[in-house]
């Protein structure tokens, strides 16, 4: 029997819904939300990540004053600063987002935003903030992505001496994507504090607060989850003397980092505040004779420990049928050492290969700390 046309959209509308409400449940009041394209959904902040930057936002302010969103476009970041400050003050470019904005907002109860329809850049005028926030688009004009922060629009390397005149305070939200050491440089000290944030094991943003008259060390956090979970000096790193790994045995613990931390570069620096052992220079593995209590790092117990050759790759595709696999610091990727154990995903147990400094190339089983 042929659906009608009217349920075929509907079902279409449904789908949209579901995909609005998981990435910003606390819109789920509305009962008519305006997306006017795709792209805004999948270029916005989901909630927890706007309510992170509001969280900042506030520390920062003290929870008033005024703070302007340089990039408002659909609106989620602005309605989440809009709950810290007395005014926010939203500017954005597409009207048609602008409108859609503003009636999402207007039936949250965001009463204290000033909408301004217009695209900021070098000359722009702004009102006196707090704080300014920009998540300048990575896109150019025809859709394909940029990485260079002059390419982004708008764009803020030109525009931070003017801004730093109107807001002793500026956030920028940036791809996951950007090297810090590359930022650091670009922001030509400015950078104070630097975000790296995930969630569900994935790194979602980097924020970076620039400050009016900072000239110094950038100190670097990493958020799993909204919370913060390490926070270091990029010299603390340098500094840092870690221990390696002698040897792996059956019932260490393999710590494995989390992308947020692998993505900060505080590779040493965990060996000391954690009392980990690193397995090798480049494989970005850790043993610990203990579990290792940290959202940064998954740790699991080791079962069994063999040299990594064709009998061992073969055997451990024999016993352990269904596994994950995780190769590090070896010339073949994860995929392709799965399918030449032919193993298939799934189950408790975790397969890792990697380079050891003072054992060469292992293959670890390893099962989760509880079982």
């Amino acid at each position: 029997m042929k659906k009608a046309f009217s349920d075929i959209i509907e079902r279409i509308k449904e789908e949209e819904r579901k995909k609005v409400w998981k990435k910003i449940p606390d819109w789920s009041v509305l009962e008519d939300i305006r997306i006017p394209a795709k792209i805004n959904l999948e270029q916005c902040s989901s909630a927890a990540a706007a309510r992170f930057k509001a969280d900042i936002a506030a520390s920062l302010t003290g929870g008033s004053g005024v703070i302007s969103d340089l990039t408002g476009g659909l609106g989620v970041d602005s309605w989440a600063l809009s709950r810290v400050c007395d005014t926010l003050h939203y500017y954005e470019r597409d009207s048609a987002l602008l409108e859609a904005a503003r009636e999402n907002l207007s039936s949250l109860g965001c009463s204290n935003i000033v909408f301004h329809n217009e695209q900021t850049g070098p000359g722009s005028s702004f009102e006196k903030s707090a704080l300014i926030y920009a998540d300048p688009a990575r896109r150019d004009s025809s859709g394909k992505k940029v990485f260079l922060l002059e390419d982004c629009s708008p764009d803020i390397l030109t525009m931070i001496p003017a801004l730093l005149e109107k807001a002793p305070r500026l956030l920028f939200k940036l791809s996951p994507m950007a090297d810090i050491t590359m930022l650091t440089e670009r922001f030509e000290g400015r950078m104070s504090r630097l975000w790296v944030v995930s969630f569900g094991g994935e790194v979602k943003e980097l924020l970076c607060l620039l400050e009016r008259g900072f000239n110094g060390e950038c100190s670097i956090s990493v958020v799993e989850n909204a919370r913060t979970a390490f926070e270091f000096l990029p010299s603390q790193e340098r500094e840092a003397v870690c221990e390696y790994a002698a040897g792996l045995e059956v019932g260490d613990h393999l710590a494995e980092p989390g992308a947020g931390l692998l993505k900060s570069g505080a590779f040493k620096l965990v060996c000391t505040r954690f009392g980990l052992e690193k397995i090798d220079r480049s494989t970005q593995l850790y043993r610990s004779a203990t579990p290792v209590d940290s959202p940064m790092f998954k740790s699991r117990r080791i079962i069994e420990i063999l040299p990594m050759c064709g009998e061992s790759i073969r055997s451990i595709g024999r016993r352990y049928p269904q596994a994950e696999v995780t190769a590090r610091n070896l010339p073949i990727s994860s995929e392709a050492l799965k399918k030449k154990m032919l193993v298939r995903s799934g189950g408790d147990k975790h397969i890792y290969a990697f380079s050891s400094l003072h054992q060469g190339r292992l293959i670890a089983v390893t099962v989760p700390e509880d079982a």
